[in-house]
């Protein structure tokens, strides 16, 4: 009965993974106005290139985005890009994730709950929302007991996607890592399931029960439906203003008791992770490979964003746009 429960757990998990353990923001990034305009099929996604003098090596820097539209259509550079390459990196290589059942199971079970109930964790009130909530959008189910907080917070995002016209299966992660996978292209994994299940685990459980506590009611609801359509367009149109007010400082909008664990939530989202990434980002183009690279579009925006600590280590890395990756060819 665990092994089917685990199971269960894991197969929602690895959609968690497709959106980038995406927690419960109830607003836009910058606080103001959300864009609700449809989302785009033509996109314009954020996209740089970096070589180094010594080896010849040459990457591609994507920024991804974890969900997107049926009949996604990428730029040519970015298409001619992907197929000079031998080599991608990513985040995690969900495709291998999603065929590997039992080694899903086990990284899941890190978010069990050890010794107690989801119930006596939550407290009976926001335990008793969660579950009337999740019940009217069909994503509760009693095992979920068994798990933390964030785990709750997360079951939602499959449905957020849906209500936002998106869909894992578009996303930059399934786009290209089924076509590496197709093509026959070595595929580098910076993080593993592993990592960023324990990565979810150690949140602080006080911002694991503020994340749940702004992901159910209508109202946050919509707002993040909302706030992930309009990061979506933001993306599809490489909307620098937007993308850089991803780093505005959260913890502002928090009561006092919880920026010190806002503070280790968001180094553990993005400022641990992108130094590790820029980390396998250097090595890349130490190995004098031609390589392209995708990682989730914030990481090159929340400080110490991703292009500043690869230029920390010489290197430069130009923005491309279409015209400057011709003009560059030629």
């Amino acid at each position: 009965m665990k092994k089917k429960i685990l199971r269960a757990a894991a197969a929602l998990m690895a959609a968690v993974l497709l959106t980038g353990c995406s927690g419960g923001e109830s607003s836009s990034a910058s606080g103001g106005p959300i864009n609700i305009a449809p989302a785009a099929k033509e996109v314009t996604p954020p996209f740089w290139v970096v070589e180094d003098a010594d080896t010849g090596g040459t990457l591609y820097l994507l920024g991804s985005m974890h969900a997107g539209v049926e009949g996604v259509q990428y730029p040519d550079y970015v298409m001619e890009a992907y197929r000079a390459c031998d080599t991608v990196a990513a985040e995690l290589d969900t495709v291998a994730v999603q065929q590997d059942t039992e080694a899903l199971i086990e990284a899941t079970q890190c978010l069990l709950l050890q010794g107690t109930t989801a119930k006596e964790v939550m407290g009976e009130d926001l335990y008793n929302r969660a579950v009337e909530f999740m019940t009217g959008k069909g994503t509760y189910f009693p095992a979920m007991d068994m798990y933390i907080p964030f785990y709750w917070a997360s079951s939602l995002s499959q449905l957020l996607m849906t209500d936002a016209g998106l869909s894992a299966a578009y996303g930059t992660e399934a786009i290209f890592l089924e076509s590496a996978h197709t093509d026959g292209k070595t595929v580098v994994e910076i993080e593993s399931a592993a990592e960023q299940y324990g990565m979810m685990a150690d949140i602080p459980m006080e911002m694991q029960l503020y994340t749940l506590e702004t992901s159910i009611g209508d109202a946050n609801y919509q707002m993040q439906v909302a706030s992930m359509l309009a990061l979506y367009n933001a993306w599809s149109s490489f909307d620098t203003q937007y993308l850089e007010s991803l780093n505005a400082d959260g913890s502002v909008l928090l009561p006092e008791e919880l920026k010190e664990s806002y503070g280790i939530y968001w180094d553990m989202m993005y400022c641990d992770r992108q130094v590790k990434m820029a980390e396998k980002a250097v090595e890349l183009l130490k190995s004098g490979e031609d390589v392209f690279m995708f990682v989730g579009a914030a990481h090159f925006y929340i400080e110490d964003d991703l292009i500043t600590l690869i230029e920390r280590e010489g290197y430069t890395v130009e923005e491309i746009r279409g015209a400057a990756l011709e003009e560059k060819a030629a």
